[in-house]
């Protein structure tokens, strides 16, 4: 389960078509053009802001959290208000906006921690046009490149006519760098901040696992990360393609979405407010240091429960 706060996106600049894929220039075109008014904005910021305080158990831990003894500076002190407070809301973009707050949290590396709920971009994938393979090679690990299951979708990739036969022609070929990195350490800083872990193998994992289609919800990146995809294998062939966007839903002429703008603040707008601020929410009890706690009671609950056991054997 993960901890929302509901957020509404609506648009009206054209209609989106389940599984049929745009172009990275017509995304942006709309995600650019989406706006919000100035309070709104501010009216989600302190939405937020106030539920973390009230509801978040690390809220305080953050701001000056406990170093180990090899490094007084580990761990990053945050403070999540004023990073929060700090974020634009005079003439912001919309897209910017979301981006900006979904920095604040992503920081925190805390994947129980979700700014959400149905919006646009939870209906954008995208795709490159490869998925990866790890095997061992003269004894070191190496990354490799299959085409993608996603078919369908091939046709759509800029230079398709002769990136396919590249990628099927070197599938038993190592690859020698995307984007001019190594590619294990490409996927690992891939969308910079967004979904990092304190570990970098903890966010390789994650990443290598989640890597053939992301949301543009967990990864809203610039246009220009979406563009010149570039892999060169150790032979030599290479090729440079740009990412392509999907979408997943049909999404209905809703009032909101006539209405030309990027939330919808009239659909349960109590609930975009005080949504999982109740400390007894199940969902907000699973959250991994809410879990923490709980798994602590329990350990000294058994450990409580194993002393009375043995004096009754005494």
């Amino acid at each position: 389960m993960k901890f929302l706060i509901l957020i509404f996106f609506t648009c009206q600049l054209f209609t989106f078509i389940s599984s049929k894929v745009y172009s990275i220039e017509e995304i942006f075109n709309l995600l650019n053009n989406l706006t919000e008014t100035e309070d709104n904005l501010n009216m989600i910021i302190n939405s937020l802001s106030e539920t973390l305080n009230k509801a978040y158990v690390y809220n305080e831990i953050y701001k000056n959290p406990p170093q180990p003894k090899f490094d007084d500076n580990y761990f990053i002190k945050i403070n999540i208000q004023e990073k929060l407070k700090s974020i634009n809301t005079k003439d912001a973009n919309a897209y910017e906006f979301y981006r900006e707050i979904k920095k604040v949290l992503d920081s925190l590396g805390d994947h129980h921690l979700v700014f959400g709920g149905e919006m646009i971009l939870n209906y954008l994938n995208f795709l490159e046009p490869i998925r990866y393979d790890i095997r061992k090679l003269d004894n070191k690990y190496r990354m490799f490149a299959q085409e993608i299951i996603y078919t369908d979708y091939f046709k759509n990739f800029k230079n398709n006519e002769t990136i396919f036969d590249i990628i099927k022609n070197n599938r038993n070929t190592p690859i020698k760098s995307i984007n001019g990195q190594d590619p294990f350490n490409f996927i690992t800083n891939f969308g910079g901040d967004f979904k990092k872990l304190k570990s970098p193998q903890a966010t390789f994992r994650y990443k290598f696992i989640n890597h053939n289609s992301k949301s543009l919800a967990d990864y809203p990146l610039l246009f220009g990360e979406f563009t010149n995809f570039t892999v060169i294998y150790d032979n030599g062939d290479k090729f440079t393609t740009d990412y392509i966007i999907y979408t997943t839903k049909i999404l209905e002429e809703t009032d909101f979405i006539k209405e030309n703008k990027f939330f919808d603040f009239n659909a349960k707008k109590d609930e975009i407010i005080e949504y999982r601020m109740n400390m007894d929410s199940p969902l907000l009890k699973s959250s991994i240091f809410l879990n923490d706690i709980n798994n602590l009671s329990e350990d000294e609950n058994k450990k409580n429960e194993k002393i009375k056991r043995r004096k009754s054997k005494l």
